[in-house]
Parts: C-alpha cells; sequence; structure tokens
C-alpha cells in the first residue's frame, strides 16, 4: 500500500509541470508580432519622399502663410535678425556647404535666412544637380569637407536613394539637392519667397 500512495503523488506533479511546459510557446509569437510590426526604414528607397522632407513642405507652407498675412498696400521688408555665436557658426557651416556645391557643378544655389519665421531650422539651403548620383555626390563632399573643417557631423542624410532630392541636415542648417525635375515640382523656394535670402 505505500507504495502505491507514492506513485499517485508523483502523478500529479509529472502533469502539473505540463501547463508550464505549453504556456512557454505562447509568448514566442508576440516577439515575432513586434518584430513584424516594425515598418521598414525608407530613408533611402528609391523615389520615397523620407519623413524630414515631407516635414520642410509641410512647415515651410505654415510659415510662408502666416508671414505673408500682413497689413494691405505696406511692402514687406526681408529683414535678417542680427547674428549670435550660434548663428556666425551656422554660417561658416553654410558657407563651406556650398562651396562644395559649387565645386562639384551644383547650379541654382540659393540661400535663406529663417531665423525671424520660428521655422523648423534656421537656415537652408537649395541647390540643384544634374542627376541624383550628383546629388548623392555632393551630399558625401559637404559632410567630408564639413567634417574635416569645423570637426561637425550631419544629424541626418535622407534621400540618398533616388538621389532626386537630398536632403542633409545639421540642425539648425538643413542643405536640400535636387534634380531639376524634382525642384520644379516641389518649388520649395517659393514656399520661403518671403524669407531673408543670405549673401
Amino acid at each position: 500500500m505505500p507504495k502505491s500512495r507514492t506513485t499517485v503523488k508523483s502523478k500529479p506533479a509529472r502533469t502539473a509541470a505540463r501547463p508550464a511546459r505549453k504556456a512557454a510557446p505562447k509568448a514566442r509569437p508576440a516577439a515575432k508580432k513586434k518584430a513584424a510590426a516594425r515598418p521598414p526604414a525608407k530613408k533611402s528607397a528609391p523615389g520615397a519622399r523620407p519623413r524630414t522632407l515631407r516635414k520642410v513642405v509641410k512647415l515651410a507652407a505654415g510659415s510662408a502663410a502666416k508671414l505673408t498675412a500682413g497689413p494691405p498696400g505696406k511692402a514687406r521688408r526681408k529683414v535678417a535678425p542680427a547674428l549670435s555665436a550660434d548663428d556666425a557658426r551656422l554660417m561658416q557651416l553654410l558657407r563651406g556647404a556650398v562651396k562644395v556645391i559649387e565645386d562639384k557643378k551644383g547650379v541654382e544655389v540659393k540661400r535663406f535666412d529663417l531665423r525671424a519665421l520660428n521655422a523648423f531650422t534656421d537656415f537652408l539651403v537649395i541647390a540643384t544637380g544634374d542627376s541624383g548620383v550628383q546629388n548623392r555626390a555632393i551630399a558625401e563632399g559637404i559632410e567630408q569637407a564639413l567634417r574635416a573643417e569645423f570637426g561637425v557631423r550631419a544629424v541626418g542624410v535622407e534621400g540618398t536613394g533616388s538621389g532626386e532630392w537630398v536632403l542633409v541636415d545639421y540642425g539648425g542648417l538643413v542643405i536640400n539637392l535636387f534634380t531639376p525635375t524634382a525642384r520644379d515640382h516641389y518649388a520649395l523656394e517659393r514656399l520661403w519667397a518671403d524669407a531673408a535670402p543670405v549673401h
């Protein structure tokens, strides 16, 4: 009789351990779902507009609309605020970037001072390259030159997949490199037409 009691006690212990083994696999599909739910990176996808580029257009339109809503009959003056020490540093980066663009045969370079507009950045550069390949080469040249001369790295570079619109972001300075077709399509400089130009 004691032998039969010991065997009866051991059986519930085995059956009690079985639900724990079955419960463990339930957590595995959840981990797979989380991994599958992450959207793929589209920073360099051909033909895709990166998130920062969409933000540029949206904020530019809003800031331009506020600036143009002034008293009727009065001309608006494009006056840039005085340069602080940080702004002077950004101007150095801007001039360095423009030099690279011109050295690599970029054309129609335009510079804007957006500080008075409370925009997403302080200074904006727009330029045109003949192709996506040239825009990528210009962007790489800007990164290398500013890192070597000023010791700064870009916050991000987007749009290098197709090269139709490459954005090089330095925080207070944003550089936009377009192909001719993309520049005509997005017409980004028209949104900032009321911003003070940088000479």
